[in-house]
C-alpha cells in the first residue's frame, strides 16, 4: 500500500486513449474517474504524468497530473466507434497508434524507465 510521506517516490506514467478535456471538472463519461484517481496518487507522493491524444475540444491543463497530448488524424466520433474495416477509420487508427508511439519514444517531457 502506498502511504503518504514515507520518502518513497513512485513515478507513474499513464497512457490513455481518453482523458477529460477539463480534468478538474470532468463531464465526459470516458475517463471521468481517472483524474481523481491520479490526483490521489499525487497526494500520496507519486509523480504522475499522462500521455493522451488531442481531442476536438479545448484542453484545460491539469496542475496535479501533467498531461502531454499528441496530435493525430482525429475525427469527432469517439475512438471506440472507428472500424478497422473502413479505409478512413483504419488510417485514423494507424495515425493514432503510430503517432502515440512515436511521440512517447521521442518525448523529452516523459521519462520511461522500468524497474
Amino acid at each position: 500500500m502506498l502511504r503518504a510521506n514515507q520518502g518513497h517516490h513512485m513515478n507513474v506514467a499513464v497512457v490513455s486513449h481518453v482523458y477529460p478535456a477539463n480534468p478538474l471538472a470532468p463531464t465526459n463519461i470516458p475517463g471521468i474517474l481517472l483524474p481523481s484517481f491520479l490526483h490521489e496518487l499525487v497526494r500520496l507522493g507519486a509523480n504522475v504524468h499522462v500521455l493522451a491524444p488531442q481531442g476536438m475540444e479545448e484542453q484545460t491543463p491539469d496542475p496535479l497530473a501533467p498531461v502531454t497530448r499528441f496530435a493525430w488524424w482525429h475525427t469527432q466520433r469517439p475512438l471506440g466507434t472507428l472500424r478497422v474495416t473502413h479505409p478512413l477509420d483504419a488510417a485514423r487508427l494507424l495515425s493514432f497508434i503510430s503517432r502515440g508511439i512515436r511521440f512517447a519514444a521521442s518525448s523529452r517531457s516523459i521519462s520511461f524507465s522500468f524497474a
